[in-house]
């Protein structure tokens, strides 16, 4: 019983005293926009935002402009042909008339800000 308290305050003792060792990460700043900036954590991206809802949307957009695109290319380009209401041939379901809808029943329900962080990301990624 006594070695277990001695080698349990031992460890106590090293991790309070770092005898253990630290973990490192390698870190830089890739871009900055007003008061956000996004780096570079050990190879993975972090995006800092800081501001107002359209603010923090804008530096988003501007910050991520290339992933921002991307992905709204291929929401629209690619995912949409996969969806399908047709009749007759005809395919009735558009995308973006799609998403307007869905926006417009959800609106009541979502706090304005987060619309304004959206607008910020549309004019942030041009």
């Amino acid at each position: 019983m006594a070695r277990t308290v001695i080698r349990s305050l031992a460890m106590i003792l090293m991790v309070a005293t770092g005898a253990l060792g630290t973990a490192h990460a390698e870190t830089r700043v890739v871009a900055r926009c007003g008061q956000g900036f996004l780096e570079d954590v050990d190879g993975y991206r972090v995006l800092h935002v800081k501001g107002t809802p359209y603010e923090m949307g804008y530096q988003h957009g501007a910050l991520l402009r290339d992933h921002v695109r991307e992905n709204t290319r291929f929401l629209f380009e690619e995912k949409a042909k996969d969806l399908k209401v047709e009749v007759r041939g005809i395919n009735l379901l558009n995308p973006k008339r799609a998403i307007g809808g869905i926006a417009a029943t959800q609106k009541k329900y979502v706090p304005p800000r987060f619309y304004e962080e959206l607008r910020g990301v549309a004019d942030g990624a041009g």
